[in-house]
């Protein structure tokens, strides 16, 4: 039954529209991924990425969904990066120097 899944895929962004209100740093949105970037060389680069995190469990919680927090990881790359950690609601993420994305590392 095709339809329904293709029903069901655009019903599911219609639910997740507004997902990126508010969101400073860069956001990607796919049906079954959500990735969070930024630059985080400075202080507030740091802050802006904890508040988007924070934007995004606060929406989460308000449309009665949750982010698989097992799943989330922080990317850090660079030769500079202070490998900062951050948390998604209660929960510190864990971090990674490499990461598959799409069959590509």
């Amino acid at each position: 039954m095709p339809e329904g899944l293709i029903l069901g895929s655009k019903l599911f962004n219609v639910f997740i529209n507004d997902l990126d209100d508010g969101i400073e740093s860069t956001f990607a949105k796919f049906s079954d991924d959500t990735k969070l970037g930024n630059e985080v060389n400075t202080s507030e680069g740091r802050a802006i990425l904890q508040r988007d995190l924070d934007r995004l469990e606060e929406w989460a919680s308000k449309s009665s969904m949750k982010f698989n927090k097992d799943k989330c990881e922080v990317l850090h790359v660079g030769q500079n990066n202070q490998r900062s950690q951050y948390r998604l609601g209660s929960v510190w993420l864990g971090s990674s120097l490499a990461e598959r994305d799409r069959a590509v590392w």
